[in-house]
């Protein structure tokens, strides 16, 4: 089951949903998307940006390959297919 499935499957929470105008839902999905970014940022930040020194060397450079990553990651993140740890997921991008 899909979980949006399965939260319209729970008792009244259907109806919240279908209550709802297309702004209101618009703007909890782009909150949901920000907040699960933001925490896999801060989960793999420290690993990201320690590669990204190692490789660069120099830190201007270094902190631009970080943004860079995690840009990518994020616009590629529907592709991801779970074939291997996220952080490998990160880096392989």
């Amino acid at each position: 089951m899909r979980p949006d499935q399965q939260f319209r499957s729970c008792p009244g929470h259907g109806d919240l949903l279908a209550n709802l105008d297309e702004r209101t839902l618009v703007r909890k999905r782009k909150w949901e998307i920000a907040l699960l970014s933001e925490e896999l940022v801060r989960r793999y930040d420290r690993d990201v940006l320690r590669l990204a020194l190692n490789l660069m060397k120099r830190t201007e450079d270094a902190g631009t390959f970080y943004q860079e990553a995690f840009l990518k990651v994020y616009k590629n993140l529907h592709r991801f297919r779970f074939e291997c740890s996220f952080y490998t997921g990160c880096i392989a991008s």
